[in-house]
């Protein structure tokens, strides 16, 4: 029953007003001006469609997930050797590949990736709301160890992620145009799981972590109308971190 609630919550989340959230500013714990990257993950925020969509697929699969989670029960887990999935974070959309070597531990490779788009929260300063927009491309290896054979629904991951992550931040008054480019790598990760067994069948799962990355390079694309005068403020407002909080949702297939 109490999963049924929790897949009708979801579905609910996902069909809110899609401008429930606009005109409002988050802060970020990393400095003035910053953005909480995990309530990004908010499915109504202006700009993130894809998240509702994928909240609804979730609801959806939630329900075949219940009754498969019930024959199991019936028939006794199968172990997997290999598993699929796909996954969503505030990051990106990913594709993933895992080779279970026994009952606790899995090597994971994830692909990822978002073509260029607005942040679903933007930069404020002195009253100015600048436009930012990223994208980003990444692969990633990662070891998912389960520490505890009685709670196999627990993981432990560590392992790191090559890849670029490109920001175009612009001031709409003057026109001056920055980029703040992660492009350092490798960078690490590190961070806990929740689901995804080495059983056959569908698997749902969550992880939450962070990556550590040596920061954003900064540069001036375009003056604008006040010579850049803003630029320190903006590289300085701790829009973009050194360390990226991270949380995605996974839904997948062991076979």
């Amino acid at each position: 029953r109490n999963c049924s609630e929790a897949r009708v919550m979801i579905f609910f989340l996902a069909m809110l007003p899609a401008n429930l959230c606009d005109g409002k500013r988050l802060s970020s714990p990393f400095g003035k001006g910053g953005v909480a990257w995990g309530m990004s993950f908010f499915p109504t925020s202006h700009g993130a469609p894809h998240v509702r969509l994928f909240l609804i697929a979730l609801s959806l699969f939630w329900g075949v997930h219940e009754g498969s989670a019930q024959d199991a029960e019936v028939r006794g887990p199968e172990p997997a050797e290999y598993g699929v999935g796909i996954g969503i974070s505030p990051f990106a959309f990913s594709v993933n590949v895992s080779r279970h070597f026994d009952a606790q531990t899995s090597l994971q490779c994830v692909v990822g990736g978002m073509p260029e788009s607005n942040y679903p929260v933007g930069l404020t300063l002195d009253g100015v709301d600048y436009a930012v927009r990223g994208e980003l491309s990444f692969v990633g290896f990662f070891i998912n160890h389960r520490p505890f054979a009685s709670a196999d629904w627990f993981r432990v991951s560590a392992g790191f992620v090559v890849g670029s992550t490109r920001n175009t931040v612009v001031n709409p008054v003057t026109s001056a145009t920055y980029s703040a480019d992660y492009t350092e790598n490798p960078q690490g990760y590190f961070g806990a799981g929740f689901g995804y067994k080495v059983t056959r069948g569908f698997q749902l799962g969550c992880d939450l972590g962070w990556l550590q990355s040596a920061g954003p390079a900064w540069s001036i694309d375009a003056p604008g109308a006040d010579g850049a005068a803003d630029f320190q403020d903006v590289a300085g407002a701790g829009f973009f971190p050194t360390v990226l909080p991270n949380t995605s949702v996974s839904i997948g297939y062991g076979f």
